[in-house]
């Protein structure tokens, strides 16, 4: 089981392991650059790494600070005052606070990105190959259905929510 652990490890770490090192981060923070008021000439467009990834920025990030905010000063985060006239904060599923994905983020701030990730295909991995070895799959194909799954474009897009 040790071993199968490692390679599914190797494999998070080869997709999210950069956002460890110093400098980076797995979160797509180059979006806001094309935000028209970040921009010095609105008709122009700006390349970012992935525009569909904007949830991040002007959702998930916002809702992880203001949770910090709050829960800092003693408060229960029910609501967001920013949103709206007090949108659901704590009833809001998608900041799913009690998935412990989100833990990473709320306790390392923009590094608890790639390690979310890392956990996350961790645990795809994992857990396709213990569907595969329920089935008795014999555990070297267990082994490959797992990294298939961990690295599946259904995973990888939903990385990050």
């Amino acid at each position: 089981m040790r071993r199968t652990l490692l390679i599914f490890l190797a494999v998070a770490l080869l997709y999210a392991g950069l956002g460890l090192l110093p400098g980076y981060t797995f979160a797509p923070l180059d979006v806001p650059l094309d935000f028209d008021a970040w921009k010095h000439d609105p008709t122009r467009r700006v390349r970012v790494s992935n525009s569909l990834l904007a949830d991040v920025i002007v959702q998930f990030i916002p809702w992880d600070r203001e949770i910090l905010r709050l829960t800092a000063g003693g408060e229960w985060p029910w609501t967001n005052r920013w949103a709206g006239d007090g949108g659901p904060l704590f009833a809001n599923p998608q900041t799913a606070l009690f998935s412990p994905f989100t833990w990473p983020r709320m306790l390392f701030g923009l590094d608890g990105w790639a390690i979310m990730a890392i956990l996350k295909i961790l645990a795809a991995g994992l857990c396709a190959y213990w569907l595969a070895r329920e089935l008795d799959v014999p555990r070297n194909h267990a082994i490959f259905s797992g990294i298939v799954f961990a690295t599946a474009g259904y995973t990888i897009v939903w990385l990050l929510y």
